[in-house]
């Protein structure tokens, strides 16, 4: 039976990695397990982000078949108070910093990133996510673009208002 939280107390978030194991005889599954990994935890150090921690994950976390995950979360310094949100991806106790708000945006000439969405983690460890832009030059019709590439790596992949390739 889960156990409740008191009133006036909230849990805090917890990103965890899945796995599920599964023996089969014949059509009947014999014997499945599931593997919880803690991988973080909120007010946990967000590395990569000095004196930040996580304060909330704003997507669930995906996960490649290596094992390795990337999410979305909020970060919280507490003096001076800031807030802000990035991208962290990984293998369990060594997520890196994939991309922060404020961020220079790769191959952008000087955006910043905004907000995040769309994270994915390919099996060799490739993140792909959406970002809007802010920054001089940015406007309604080039804004937002898709980066790929390994943590603290990521290269711009298409941009709202850049050509299709061969069009």
């Amino acid at each position: 039976m889960p156990r409740s939280m008191p009133r006036g107390r909230t849990a805090m978030g917890l990103c965890v990695c899945a796995g599920v194991l599964a023996w089969t005889q014949g059509a009947e599954v014999s014997r499945a397990e599931v593997i919880l990994t803690r991988v973080t935890t909120s007010n946990g150090p967000a590395p990569g982000v000095p004196d930040f921690t996580f304060a909330g994950h704003l997507s669930p976390p995906v996960i490649n078949n290596a094992g390795e995950v990337a999410f979305i979360s909020s970060t919280r310094r507490s003096s001076p108070f800031t807030q802000s949100v990035g991208i962290w991806a990984g293998a369990p106790g060594a997520l890196e910093v994939v991309a922060v708000r404020g961020d220079e945006a790769p191959g952008t000439d000087g955006l910043e990133f905004l907000s995040f969405s769309n994270v994915l983690v390919s099996d060799s460890g490739q993140v792909t996510f959406n970002s809007t832009l802010t920054g001089v030059g940015a406007d309604l019709l080039n804004n937002a673009g898709v980066w790929t590439g390994l943590p603290g790596q990521a290269s711009l992949t298409a941009r709202l208002g850049d050509p299709a390739p061969d069009a």
